[in-house]
């Protein structure tokens, strides 16, 4: 019966050595048998209609935009923004939801100034983090594809290679871009 039990259990854990956040090491012992160090681990369900290469984005989109002092310190877990310190959503809004290329230039120059989100008014302050030296191609691919999947919101994803086009396209560009800048080169759509 022991037998039995012992195998139940160790279904219910990961040996050490896969990389997580928030992992919690245990050492676990049968009698006098000494099992072996595994981890127990919280995992969620993620749940996106992306499949293939452009779900593995995703996945690892939610944790760039989850990092301290990223995308989800100031637009917070479910995108729904820091209105009184002025941060905007970012959800069902078409920054997000739009051109690839507004959203991508936006992200790795950062914004500052005035920008009208869902109708409301932002004074823009403190201006977004230019991520341009902070996060490669592929991470920006993989959190904007996040981002343009999550709280609601359904886009395309972003791919690396679009991400580097842009990247090129804006390379002598010094400083933040404004909205009024950003929706000059790259309209609302209809």
């Amino acid at each position: 019966m022991h037998k039995n039990a012992l195998s139940q259990k160790r279904s219910e854990y990961r040996p050490l050595g896969l990389k997580n956040f928030g992992e919690c090491s245990i050492r676990l012992r049968w009698g006098s048998q000494n099992l072996g160090s595994f981890l127990l681990v919280e995992e969620k369900e993620i749940r996106t209609h992306l499949e293939g290469n452009e779900r593995v984005l995703y996945i690892k989109g939610k944790e760039l935009y989850e990092r301290e002092a990223y995308c989800g310190t100031c637009h917070q877990e479910q995108g729904q923004g820091l209105s009184a310190s002025g941060y905007p959503p970012l959800r069902k809004v078409k920054w997000v939801t739009g051109n690839e290329d507004r959203l991508i230039i936006l992200t790795l120059k950062g914004i500052y100034g005035p920008i009208s989100v869902l109708r409301r008014d932002y004074a823009g302050n403190v201006p977004m983090t230019p991520f341009e030296g902070l996060m490669t191609d592929d991470e920006v691919a993989a959190v904007l594809t996040y981002v343009r999947n999550s709280f609601g919101n359904r886009a395309s994803a972003v791919l690396p290679e679009k991400v580097k086009t842009v990247r090129a396209e804006i390379k002598d560009k010094k400083g933040f871009f404004t909205s009024s800048e950003l929706l000059k080169m790259h309209p609302f759509e209809d």
